[in-house]
């Protein structure tokens, strides 16, 4: 945190969801007694440990009964001065739904403090805590609990210096992904202005069926009956290692999917059918993101074909794929094959499913083409456009990942972006045009736009 920072740390936005409270819906905070000294970071969502995260991630204990539901505030020490009233700007995290945290020091809000807006970081459950299937609890919880935050922002933002009737939700990876399904919720214009969506759309979201396999496959691990009684007797240290032990694969996992009620329709159609319209959006991937630690994975031709299958590719497609990276071997093949899929195509499809809707707001496309040569020449790898977008290169963990050699002139430049697009809904470049230029920003060393850079993508990818 820097001296232009004021920040509120670990703030309740709900009760903690054990006890009584397990596998509900968020409950509303009582009424405080007294002042809450909110100058710590709130215990960390239950969440397994692990050796290695590209974002600096601190689990913070909190015992078996957390107040994980809670967010931080980060507002300029000048807000006064300022006018108060600012744009605000309310941050998901990512962690594939399973793991991360509000409380990363590149989360702290600094650089966009410094530019007249208020930041807000925002902790919900994770893993089976907020997405395992019971038969008698809602579905999608850690969706309610990040619409609940939301509900805190409108509600109490306005004292930190914030307008809540200009409220940015932004999020990266599985962050990304809740943002949209924030957007289309039935509320979702009501809860935000504007979106950034930075690796993850949710275009693909699994369904009933998928919901229904993980959850057997936690009910098998465990022993249990799916239902809350049974399982809330279990200490979340001890769910969390059934869930390590069940094994989830890509046809099960613990995430956001479709249930008619919290989730009420898959994202595509859910956006011709009108949800999103009203929102500006921001989305965008990096060039490589699955790619840096697979670079030299080993794979079989058998293996890369039938992942292939899998994704939707014809004969036809797998050649043109192919001929995208001529030296790539299978292992390369497989992670760049899922990172075009899944991360790089969404953001053009929501642009063009969007653009299809008469008077739809502008949806602005980039990527993150940046090559770090930090960790061994990881790339344009996944999570690396999270420094430039906060523009804290100056962090140490940021410069050990970027290399030392990061340019503050791509920082600039998309940390500008975002400003810009919190600020007034205009990042800088022209929306994402189906039947034009398919305008597209590409962040790099020199960064600028491009006409259609993802044609090839379009071709392939369904």
């Amino acid at each position: 945190m820097r001296e232009h920072d004021v920040a509120f740390l670990g703030i309740p936005y709900a009760q903690p969801p054990f006890g009584d409270l397990r596998f509900a819906a968020p409950a509303p905070v009582d009424k405080w007694k007294g002042v809450i000294p909110a100058t710590k970071f709130a215990p960390t969502a239950p969440q397994p440990e692990r050796r290695f995260t590209l974002i600096p991630e601190p689990i913070i204990e909190g015992g078996e009964a957390p107040p994980c539901l809670s967010l931080n505030v980060f507002t300029p020490a000048d807000v006064a001065k300022k006018g108060g009233a600012l744009p605000v700007f309310v941050w998901i995290h990512g962690g594939g739904f399973t793991a991360g945290t509000p409380s990363s020091p590149w989360y702290d809000g600094a650089a966009f403090t410094r530019d007249g807006i208020v930041v807000v970081s925002l902790g919900y459950r994770l893993g089976c805590e907020g997405f395992l299937k019971l038969d008698d609890a809602p579905a999608n919880r850690a969706v309610l609990d990040c619409i609940a935050g939301l509900e805190w922002v409108h509600a109490n933002i306005a004292r930190f210096g914030g307008d809540p009737a200009r409220v940015t939700i932004g999020g990266q990876s599985a962050g990304g992904g809740m943002v949209t399904i924030l957007a289309a919720h039935e509320r979702g214009a009501e809860l935000c202005n504007g979106a950034i969506a930075m690796s993850g759309t949710a275009m693909r979201l699994g369904g009933s069926e998928r919901a229904a396999r993980t959850a057997a496959k936690i009910a098998e691990a465990a022993g249990l009956p799916l239902t809350v009684d049974a399982f809330a007797s279990m200490a979340p240290s001890k769910l969390i290692e059934i869930q390590e032990a069940a094994r989830l694969d890509r046809s099960t996992s613990l995430a956001p999917t479709v249930d008619g009620t919290v989730i009420a329709a898959y994202l595509p159609a859910a956006i011709d059918q009108g949800a999103t319209a009203s929102i500006p959006m921001l989305a965008g991937a990096t060039t490589e993101e699955g790619v840096g630690p697979q670079r030299n994975a080993k794979a079989t031709a058998d293996e890369l074909n039938a992942l292939l299958d899998r994704l939707g590719l014809d004969e036809a497609g797998k050649r043109a794929f192919r001929s995208m990276y001529p030296k790539a071997k299978n292992g390369e093949l497989r992670a760049r094959a899922l990172t075009d899929s899944e991360f790089r195509v969404g953001p053009v499809r929501l642009a063009e499913r969007r653009a299809a809707l008469p008077e739809a707001a502008p949806t602005f496309l980039y990527e993150t083409a940046w090559q770090s040569p930090g960790l061994e020449n990881i790339g344009a790898v996944h999570c690396i456009d999270i420094p430039f977008a906060f523009d804290c290169l100056a962090d140490e963990w940021a410069q050990n990942v970027c290399g030392g050699r990061a340019p503050q002139a791509m920082a600039d430049a998309m940390h500008g972006a975002f400003v810009r697009f919190i600020t007034d809904g205009d990042p800088g470049w022209a929306p994402y045009d189906p039947s034009g230029s398919r305008t597209t920003m590409v962040f790099n060393a020199d960064s600028r736009v491009f006409d259609d850079p993802h044609a090839p993508l379009r071709a392939i990818w369904p």
